[in-house]
């Protein structure tokens, strides 16, 4: 946030979005089931079928990600379409656009 202000930028709160869903999501209940902290070995196993599962099964990012039982990610580190409604808002009221 400081570097931003000292250079003239908006500063965007994407991970204090990211927080505050977290938090909201676990205080009321409706976080995904298996959410869980990374693991190095799990995360690489769960990259590796992404493709397969995208492009063979044809099976969908949103899919996959509750598939794993994540909130956030598709694999443990890389972040799938929940992230990316956060992040569209937060850059929609950041930047002060209009959605479409």
């Amino acid at each position: 946030r400081g570097v931003a202000e000292s250079c003239s930028c908006r500063y965007a709160p994407l991970f204090e979005a990211t927080v505050a869903h977290l938090e909201a999501a676990a205080a009321n209940g409706s976080l995904a089931p298996r959410s869980r902290a990374y693991s190095s070995l799990e995360s690489f196993a769960l990259l590796c079928a992404l493709p397969w599962r995208l492009y063979a099964s044809g099976q969908s990012l949103a899919d996959a990600q509750a598939e794993q039982g994540l909130e956030l990610t598709v694999d443990l580190v890389h972040f799938g379409p929940k992230f990316a409604d956060i992040a569209a808002d937060v850059f929609i009221r950041t930047l002060e656009l209009e959605k479409a």
